[in-house]
């Protein structure tokens, strides 16, 4: 990975190998369908399907290298990264780098190309922690129910 550096007032960020960039993917002949953010399916050029479940894949490279070769995650988990649904709209917020006039630098963003709503990568990043941990209490409400716990059990603990 390489680092570009920045006026001292901004901190130094590292860019992704170019196979990990979905720009590239799509120049490769790679499709990518989202069902949700974290959802979706990858189609290669040559007759490759995957499925990605929570940022999941099921590759090859996924099942051997635990998760992926990519710092715990493969290709595929990061081209879906880089698209975010739209809370605004519901259209496939990508992931661009753009001029950051006060750092004479670049920033990444995630910015929907339907209603040109704009999120840092840090605001997307909380978004989905909290979807994440909405879908494990709904998971541990479900859990108790099969249980058969009460309600009061389920609302006050």
């Amino acid at each position: 990975m390489s680092i570009v550096n920045h006026p001292q007032s901004c901190k130094p960020f590292r860019i992704h190998p170019e196979r990990l960039n979905l720009e590239h993917a799509r120049d490769e002949g790679y499709e990518i369908l989202t069902f949700g953010d974290g959802f979706g399916e990858i189609y290669g050029p040559v007759s490759q399907h995957y499925t990605i479940s929570n940022f999941r894949c099921n590759c090859p490279d996924a099942e051997k290298n635990d998760g992926g070769t990519y710092h715990g995650y493969c290709k595929h988990s990061w081209w879906l990264s880089q698209i975010h649904i739209c809370e605004e709209c519901g259209g496939e917020a990508e992931l661009k780098e753009f001029e950051h006039l006060r750092c004479n630098g670049h920033q990444f963003a995630y910015v929907c190309p339907i209603c040109q709503d704009t999120k840092t990568v840090k605001e997307v990043h909380a978004i989905r922690q909290r979807a994440r941990q909405e879908a494990q209490r709904a998971a541990e409400m479900e859990l108790a129910i099969q249980k058969g716990e009460t309600a009061s059990v389920l609302i006050y603990g």
